[in-house]
This record gives structure tokens, sequence and C-alpha cells, in this order.
């Protein structure tokens, strides 16, 4: 019991709530390619973005083309093409 007459647990609730970290994340971008609003997290500790592996001819060729960061569909998309494309060249060169 505190010295005002509640007790420690009533205090206790009174704490801010913790935030909601699987709360889905608020767009703040619109992808210069595709114009689709999106969560740009390249300045957070963490996005998904820096999962991909893209090629460093795809990243030069992205930094040439936009300014501003991709959507994760978009750069998805772009990898995906490349490795068909380069799959693609392969299969015919062992022809």
């Amino acid at each position: 019991m505190n010295a005002d007459g509640t007790s420690a647990l009533a205090a206790s609730a009174e704490l801010p709530a913790l935030p909601d970290f699987a709360a889905p994340s608020v767009s703040n971008e619109s992808c210069p390619r595709c114009a689709a609003p999106f969560h740009c997290g390249a300045a957070e500790p963490r996005c998904d973005c820096f999962d991909l592996q893209l090629s460093q001819a795809l990243r030069q060729s992205l930094a040439e083309q936009y300014s501003r960061c991709l959507c994760l569909p978009c750069l998805r998309a772009l990898h995906a093409a490349e490795t068909n494309t380069e799959l693609s060249a392969r299969l015919s060169a062992a022809e």
C-alpha cells in the first residue's frame, strides 16, 4: 500500500502503454517506379529491403534512374528480372 492509500499495483497501471511493434507501418513514401505508397525503413535500424541481395550493376542502375527508394515489390521484381535475364543468357550460351 502506498502512502496515499492506493496499492502499488494500481499505481503501476498508470504507466504509459508500450508501443505496439506489431502494428503495420505507416506509409511515408510513394514508389517512384510504380507510385504505390509504402513505408521506407532505410533510415531505421531494420528494413525489409536490407535482405535483398541486389547486384552491383542493378544497384548502380537504380541509383542512376531514381533519387529515392523503391517499394519492396518493385525491388523484388527488378531483382527477379535481372536473375531471369542472367539465367537465360547462361542457358543460351550452353546450347
